[in-house]
């Protein structure tokens, strides 16, 4: 009993000094991951959780090819893939869901969700984005978005990345 409340006291007061020892707050990470009404996201950190690969499943994959085909449809290949990474950004960003259903269908994010179109079967092109995103993501971006097609002037405030076809990447 003593060894384990020992091993217990040490691995924590490590991952104190670990954490205490970095620039990052003591607080990073505490607020609730959920967008509590808002329609944007105010905090901007892309701070990634120690994960080196991310597996989906055939399901996951799918929602994601759909939500892919309906937001870059006619986009080229490398902006297909960028949007895909989007998604697998948030997932690992502290401010967001962390499962790809939890990202796409949080409210007010994708237009495809609400229009309908994220029902519509991914086109192959959109499969093979999906799949060479989860290889190798392609950005830091945690948004994206079309400047011909939105009047949205919160998601111009953000931090434009790369352009790709005609969307946006942003952080």
């Amino acid at each position: 009993m003593v060894s384990v409340l020992l091993l217990t006291f040490t691995l924590l007061s490590m991952a104190f000094t670990s954490q205490s020892s970095s620039d990052t707050p003591l607080t990073a990470g505490l607020s609730d991951k959920k967008n509590s009404g808002l329609k944007h996201k105010e905090t901007v950190s892309n701070e990634k959780a120690e994960t080196e690969t991310v597996e989906l499943t055939a399901a996951e994959k799918d929602l994601l090819s759909r939500l892919v085909h309906a937001e870059a449809k006619g986009e080229p290949f490398e902006g297909k893939v960028a949007v895909a990474s989007v998604v697998l950004n948030r997932m690992e960003a502290k401010q967001f869901p962390d499962s790809v259903s939890e990202v796409v269908y949080e409210e007010n994010q994708f237009s495809p969700v609400s229009n309908g179109s994220i029902r519509r079967p991914a086109d192959q092109e959109s499969k093979r984005a999906v799949e060479e995103a989860l290889e190798e993501p392609n950005s830091d971006a945690l948004y994206f978005f079309n400047p011909d097609l939105t009047d949205d002037k919160w998601i111009r405030t953000r931090e434009v990345t790369k352009k790709i076809g005609g969307h946006h990447f942003a952080i």
